[in-house]
């Protein structure tokens, strides 16, 4: 299970995504026309998927890790020492603290490369799906469509299963 963002550019912007999308390493921006969810935008848009490493978790705010108590917990069942536990719970604690700082990275940049395009055209439209299955054959739910601003993207991002249109203020 993972998530997936498709853009979607007005034709007469895609060029500039694809010029765009050149100078970005951290995560990848390639055309995308094979998957289920360019169903979702109008015939003349061109789209786009935005990933790390095959999928696009990174680009997403991470969900909270479990807490260190129900960790704890699940050692100590298994006859663990206290000192042992602790030991555990504290490089699990780094681990994750690593973690998060990596995805945040990778979003960041994400946010960076939609503001980026939205300086060449007047809007975006992002839609982000969990897949369960194929990203060519899975059923979407049907996508509420909402607009938000440049500057209420850029500070929170945007919902899942909705077709979003971040446009610049004005």
């Amino acid at each position: 299970m993972c998530w997936y963002i498709t853009l979607a550019v007005r034709n007469s912007a895609a060029d500039k995504v694809r010029a765009l999308a050149h100078a970005v390493s951290a995560i990848s921006i390639s055309e995308s026309s094979g998957t289920t969810a360019c169903s979702l935008f109008e015939r003349s848009a061109v789209t786009f998927s935005a990933t790390q490493g095959g999928c696009s978790c990174s680009l997403v705010p991470s969900e909270p890790q479990a807490g260190a108590g129900a960790h704890r917990e699940k050692l100590e069942r298994k006859g663990w020492s206290r000192a042992k536990v602790e030991r555990a719970i504290a490089s699990s604690s780094e681990a994750n603290a690593r973690h998060a700082k990596e995805i945040s990275e990778a979003e960041r940049c994400f946010r960076e490369f939609v503001a980026k395009v939205l300086n060449e055209c007047a809007e975006v439209q992002l839609y982000r799906h969990m897949y369960r299955g194929s990203f060519v054959t899975e059923r979407l739910p049907v996508p509420v469509v909402s607009h938000i601003t440049r500057e209420q993207f850029l500070s929170g991002g945007f919902p899942a299963e909705s077709v979003v249109s971040v446009r610049v203020a004005g």
